[in-house]
């Protein structure tokens, strides 16, 4: 009983009249009622009839009327609509096609806040960042010292080596000169010279390349 008394508040009842001249739709939600002319009035010029077959389909908008008489069909809305309680129909067209979506289907898309701004800084996070600074900077400055340093004691090394490669020269030359009547001696201090130069030119390539000094 309640389905029907639904239906019946959706789809009003309609009351159709057919005279000679066209059609006269009659409801509780057309004031007053409607007349829908025919194309052709009166009786037929071929078969003298004055029939006319009615067809016609009610909806919660109004009423769509299908006659032989009336080329086409004719549509009368209703003045006021009902809908159910707690449900509302949308048309929605897609490729010819109407679906129904029921109210409350389709939720909608609340866009999500923005994030909240970050706190401002304290006074102990102003004197964290600045004590940090200073200690980056306290670093860089040791290793710069830390570095020439570094390379001076390097270099201080590399001119003693030197003067240490100069007094062994001086030595094999004097050892040379007292041994220059015995050729086998000869050939050994040339030996021990370019060993001894050889050691030197590796040994200064491989510091070098340690610390990158230019030559």
């Amino acid at each position: 009983m309640n389905n029907k008394f639904l239906t019946r508040q959706v789809l009003p009842e309609v009351e159709i009249s057919i005279n000679l001249n066209g059609i006269t739709i009659s409801s509780a939600r057309l004031t007053p009622a409607r007349f829908v002319p025919y194309d052709i009035g009166g009786k037929c010029r071929e078969c003298k009839s004055t029939e006319a077959e009615v067809d016609f389909v009610v909806t919660k908008d109004g009423i769509t009327i299908y006659c032989t008489r009336i080329s086409g069909t004719r549509y009368v809305p209703f003045d006021s609509t009902y809908d159910l309680p707690g449900i509302c129909f949308f048309r929605v067209k897609n490729k010819g096609r109407v679906f129904n979506i029921p109210y409350g289907s389709v939720k909608p898309e609340h866009p999500s806040p923005p994030p909240p701004p970050p706190p401002p800084p304290t006074q102990k996070d102003i004197q964290n960042t600045t004590s940090e600074k200073q200690n980056k900077s306290n670093h860089s400055k040791s290793s710069q010292k830390f570095t020439k340093h570094t390379i001076e004691n390097i270099l201080k090394d590399k001119s003693k080596e030197n003067n240490e490669n100069v007094l062994l020269n001086e030595f094999i030359d004097s050892l040379d000169a007292a041994t220059s009547g015995l050729p086998l001696q000869s050939d050994k201090v040339n030996n021990l010279k370019k060993q001894a130069k050889m050691m030197e030119e590796e040994e200064m390539a491989a510091i070098e390349a340690l610390y990158n000094i230019p030559r």
